[in-house]
């Protein structure tokens, strides 16, 4: 468990804290008050998970069995580790989580106006068959 930077609590946890983005921050257990890891924690996640993807994939050919595809959740469990303790969390201000309402308020909106447009697609090709 790691500290809010609010409260000082140890609330948040390990997998938590590396995939907190200021679009789906951690939120504290304690306050109840919202932080996130720096930008650059999250893209050495993805390019770790790239790396230990086709790695394993190569490591499993090398050994010519399944076994080497374990190389990816290990690597991936390590990494989260290392990125916890290598990257702060960062107390979200009102100006993040009103971002984060709007970007989420209009994510929904386009979801529902695309599903709106494939339903509407699929009616109109389903009654001309």
């Amino acid at each position: 468990m790691y500290d809010c930077p609010h409260c000082s609590t140890k609330s948040i946890g390990t997998w938590r804290k590396v995939s907190a983005t200021p679009f789906s921050p951690a939120i504290c257990g304690n306050c109840g008050k919202a932080s996130f890891v720096s930008g650059w924690s999250n893209f050495a996640t993805v390019l770790a998970a790239e790396v230990f993807l086709w790695g394993s994939i190569v490591f499993a050919i090398f050994l010519g069995s399944f076994y080497g595809l374990l190389a990816l959740p290990v690597g991936m469990a390590v990494i989260s580790i290392l990125l916890a303790q290598l990257f702060p969390l960062i107390p979200a201000n009102d100006f993040v989580l009103e971002t984060r309402r709007k970007i989420v308020r209009r994510t929904w909106g386009f979801a529902v106006l695309a599903a709106l447009a494939l339903l509407i697609y699929g009616l109109s090709t389903h009654s001309a068959g």
